[in-house]
């Protein structure tokens, strides 16, 4: 994964780990993703091909924030977005069904009927749900949930009212350290969860078909950088800091190494060449955390541009509503 992670509801950061624990059902599959386009910049649908799907469609209802993610990702093959909602579908059946956010299909019943007629007989479809119990890395980086969600009770009744097996899995935030012996290509990896406790689940996910998906049979852990996280909690002015004291610092020893008569004795040059590493280290981070500033600033401008269509759809439907005379029928 890319270090470009920003955590926020539904982003990259929440959403691949998912796929990554579904990536068995995704061999030759045809693919419907459903609502993470324009929070990923269509980063999620890109890594569905490229792990194995056949083919991808991915569907979000920002048309602005879909038309970046097509431009985004046009090197992609057999990826297709598209702006719109569930009725606007179509080239189906899918074979399986990634649905980011469930909570807007459990408000709309005749969209999960839609979303059952669009699969294919023996296909699956998985829906993530938000756990306000719990913890996700997106609220660790200060992001607020949009709206309260329905409860994982809902969830798992519209489900098993609709297909004859409905399998569950729980998505936990964890915090830790990785350590890796130095020079080891290959490792036997250990996890020590005792210090975890009982965590609440950040997320429910639900895979739901005709019969078992057959990939919820092991643990999927997916390790994701941390530098994003510091970004979206305000703390990159530290970085910058340190660029500039490194800089300083160089040019200090720069200076001292010209005034120097003769030539420069070995503690100079080496003491130079130390700082001239620090700092392009420096510099390596500076830019992936501009980087990550942009993709923000990036998907702050589609979360407004969401925000704004709902605004509108809501204001088109009230005026619907009304009759003739300006009231209700």
């Amino acid at each position: 994964m890319t270090s470009a992670l920003p955590y926020q509801p539904l982003g990259a950061g929440e959403v691949l780990p998912r796929y990554a624990f579904l990536e068995p059902l995704l061999a030759g599959r045809r693919v419907l993703e459903i609502g993470a386009a324009a929070s990923t910049v269509g980063r999620s649908a890109a890594w569905l091909r490229s792990h194995g799907a056949r083919s991808v469609l991915a569907l979000d209802s920002a048309p602005a924030a879909v038309d970046a993610a097509r431009r985004e990702q046009a090197s992609v093959p057999d990826l297709r977005f598209l702006a719109g909602r569930l009725e606007d579908v179509q080239g189906g059946p899918f074979d399986l069904v990634l649905v980011a956010d469930a909570a807007p299909l459990l408000r709309a019943p005749a969209a999960l009927d839609l979303l059952v007629r669009l699969m294919s007989p023996e296909g699956h479809v998985a829906l993530g749900l938000r756990n306000p119990a719990g913890a996700s890395l997106a609220a660790l980086g200060g992001e607020e949930p949009r709206e309260a969600a329905p409860t994982w009770g809902e969830l798992l009744a519209a489900l098993q009212a609709r297909f004859a097996c409905v399998e569950v899995a729980s998505q936990v935030a964890v915090a830790g350290y990785r350590l890796t012996p130095a020079g080891t290509l290959e490792l036997e990896t250990a996890v020590d969860a005792t210090l975890m406790g009982d965590e609440e689940p950040g997320y429910w996910l639900a895979v739901a078909g005709k019969g078992p998906s057959g990939a919820l049979g092991a643990e999927t852990i997916v390790l994701l950088p941390v530098a994003p996280l510091m970004v979206v909690a305000g703390r990159s002015g530290e970085l910058v800091a340190r660029l500039r004291l490194a800089e300083e610092e160089l040019e200090e020893a720069r200076a001292q190494a010209r005034r120097s008569v003769g030539a420069p004795g070995p503690g100079h040059s080496e003491r130079e060449r130390e700082l001239g590493e620090e700092l392009e280290a420096t510099r390596a981070r500076a830019r992936r955390l501009e980087r990550d500033v942009e993709t923000l600033s990036a998907l702050e401008r589609s979360a407004r541009q969401r925000a704004e269509h709902a605004e509108q759809e809501l204001a088109s439907l009230a005026a619907a509503s009304k009759g003739p005379g300006g009231n209700a029928p």
